[in-house]
């Protein structure tokens, strides 16, 4: 409980709690750019003198900030600078983030026959990131180092190498056969470092330089040199696939993948994915003679897929660097360790009816999730500082649900066109078979749970009732000793449509996306905007404001309940582009076209935070959360003029 769900330790005495830091924080996800590995945290702790603002900085801030209250001193200078003042987080903390990715590429062939074909594949990704984060020293906090600086750098390597071997010929005047068959290689390698320093009692200096840029200037004793490399992850791959074609009226389609990787244990390297698909286009039988529907298609398949998706090294016994020459386990090996495993089966049919002026697809799905890779407890007995042991969980996670897929041209003729295409996918959630109930989404404690009978992430905490107008403290039902399922983060419809017009030249296209039927957890209702804030002079939320029942200042309205939580239904605009097709001009410029796209323009939603769509990493030992608000960056709205044309 020393750290908040994004690793920045609490309000609380450092100087008590740094030996268990030191011995807790050690295992954090490798694959964020920015995120430092294996980091000694009694040296981390020594280098966050911006706590007391949170996690959420600027945002949390700017919310608290009483806004009846001056930003500026009479003589210009900040006020309140260390009290979490807004604009002087803007002006005096830096953080700049610069990312590089070359990526290479060549793909020769040789035609073997007209049927046969050999295709080489060799490809690299190379990503390099670089943050630079200073604190200036007139950010003062009693106790606290007077300024600080950082300088983050990491890694990440991918490397491919693929072979396959196409096959593609009528066996008969009626069969024809498409095949492939392939090898596959992958490599990945992370690696980073990071440097990082305080300006102890005596500060940085006003030089007119960023701090990153002197960093050697600062306290000796403050100092912290961190760096890390992942195991490689290494991911071979044998595959192949046939598709049987019968007069376009029956398709046959089969494949199997042996995949094996490093990240798991000796024993269950290789895993094996085999699916399958039948389809039958029902418009060409000859008894079919509905003159109305232009196609008319059956699909069914089945298929498995396997997941590797945890961190590199997860199966080995791993071992950290630390200060001082010490060597420390930080994961326990396990050679049983094997493949997450989907397993998915569909029913589907297609069809185009009117002249095609209107087509569309109808899906049912179901898949189940089965092993579950989970960072478990390590081997007993064991002490309570114990390193993890990755296992696979028993248990399974079922989703199932319908997907429409409808597309229209209500008008279509030269000049002027009309047409709507909307989706929709109904989906239904459930855990069942696991051992015990898993919690996760930290908020002061865990606030989720995934237990058998409800679906993933459910909310699990108090239930609110409301707050007692005689003493203005919160009424829980059983007087908030038990928790109880509150909320489901997982949206039951997922909606998109995109309208479309075109006259002449002239055209507008639009894409809107919603989520409908789920809660969220809204976390700066809770911690920043909440009545206690009053205490101390800052802002609180409207809706504590107009409660028409006066709220105790003293009431412990922190404590995490079903109070925080919303719906989170929304619609939003994602993309309008209007354009004209100005065509050639001046014998120079062919197929020019002008347009202006605005995109997250707005959002439909009764969600009193920014965005619904947010979701703040909330998980606990790399379980995953979700549905959580922390006042998140509100997302950005964007407009771009464009130009586009050939020579």
């Amino acid at each position: 409980g020393y750290l908040d769900q994004q690793g920045i330790i609490r309000k609380t005495d450092f100087k008590k709690y740094s030996a268990n830091l030191a011995t807790n924080f050690t295992f954090l996800d490798s694959k964020k750019l920015g995120v430092d590995i294996n980091l000694n945290s009694s040296q981390y702790l020594q280098n966050v003198p911006f706590s007391e603002f949170g996690s959420v900085g600027i945002i949390y801030s700017a919310l608290k900030w009483n806004p009846t209250d001056s930003l500026r001193n009479p003589d210009g200078t900040f006020r309140k600078i260390n009290q979490g003042n807004p604009l002087a987080i803007i002006q005096l903390v830096k953080d700049n983030l610069k990312v590089t990715t070359i990526l290479g590429s060549v793909s020769p062939y040789y035609k073997i026959t007209n049927w046969l074909e050999y295709k080489l594949l060799v490809s690299i990704n190379y990503s390099t990131g670089i943050s630079r984060t200073s604190i200036n020293q007139d950010i003062v906090q009693p106790g606290n180092p007077q300024g600080f600086a950082t300088i983050k750098n990491n890694e990440l390597t991918t490397s491919q190498i693929t072979h396959t071997l196409h096959f593609d010929k009528k066996i008969t005047s009626h069969l024809n056969l498409d095949a492939v068959v392939g090898y596959e290689y992958t490599q990945f390698k992370i690696k980073g470092f990071s440097l990082s320093g305080n300006g102890g009692q005596t500060g940085f200096g006003n030089f007119g330089l960023d701090y990153t840029n002197y960093i050697q200037y600062s306290n000796l004793n403050g100092r912290s040199i961190l760096s890390y490399i992942d195991p490689t992850s290494q991911l071979k791959s044998f595959f192949g696939r046939t598709i049987f074609n019968y007069s376009d009226k029956y398709l046959l389609t089969a494949t199997l993948r042996a995949d094996g990787s490093s990240k798991f244990g000796e024993n269950n390297k290789y895993g094996y994915f085999p699916s399958f698909a039948w389809a039958w286009n029902i418009s060409k039988e000859k008894f079919f003679k509905l003159k109305f529907v232009n196609s008319l298609k059956l699909r069914v398949g089945w298929g498995k897929t396997g997941n590797q998706e945890f961190p590199a090294g997860s199966a080995q016994a791993r071992y950290s660097f630390f200060d001082g020459g010490i060597i420390r386990q930080v994961n326990n090996p396990n050679v049983d360790l094997k493949w997450q495993s989907d397993r998915q089966y569909n029913i589907g049919l297609d069809f185009s009816i009117l002249s095609n002026r209107i087509s569309g697809t109808v899906d049912y799905f179901n898949k189940s999730t089965t092993n579950l890779l989970f960072p478990g407890p390590p081997i007993q007995p064991a002490p309570a500082d114990a390193t993890v042991r990755w296992i696979n969980l028993d248990g399974k996670i079922q989703n199932k649900g319908l997907e429409v897929l409808v597309n229209t041209a209500i008008i279509d003729n030269k000049d002027l066109g009309v047409n709507l295409s909307f989706n929709a996918t109904f989906l239904k959630n459930n855990v069942s078979g696991l051992p015990a109930p898993v919690f996760t989404g930290f908020v002061s404690g865990p606030i989720q749970i995934i237990e058998n009978g409800y679906p993933m992430n459910t909310f699990f905490t108090r239930k609110f009732i409301d707050i007692d107008k005689a003493t203005g403290f919160s009424n829980y039902v059983d007087n908030g000793a038990s928790f109880y399922h509150v909320g489901d983060p997982n949206p039951k419809i997922l909606l998109g449509i995109s309208p479309s017009i075109h006259y002449k030249k002239l055209s507008l296209t639009a894409n809107m996306y919603g989520a409908f039927g789920h809660e969220i957890y809204f976390v700066g209702l809770m911690q920043a905007l909440n009545v206690g804030a009053i205490a101390g002079g800052d802002n609180i939320g409207l809706s504590v404001f107009k409660n028409p029942v006066k709220e105790s200042l003293a009431n412990p309205s922190q404590s995490p309940s079903s109070r925080f939580i919303f719906k989170g239904n929304y619609l939003k605009m994602a993309n309008l582009t209007l354009s004209y097709a100005l065509g050639n001009v001046r014998k120079v410029f062919k197929d020019a076209n002008i347009y202006i796209t605005g995109q997250n323009l707005f959002i439909i939603t009764k969600y009193p935070g920014f965005d619904p769509e947010s979701n703040a990493d909330a998980s606990i030992k790399g379980i995953p959360s979700l549905g959580i608000d922390n006042l998140q960056y509100p997302s950005s709205r964007t407009i771009i003029f464009g130009l586009n044309f050939s020579l």
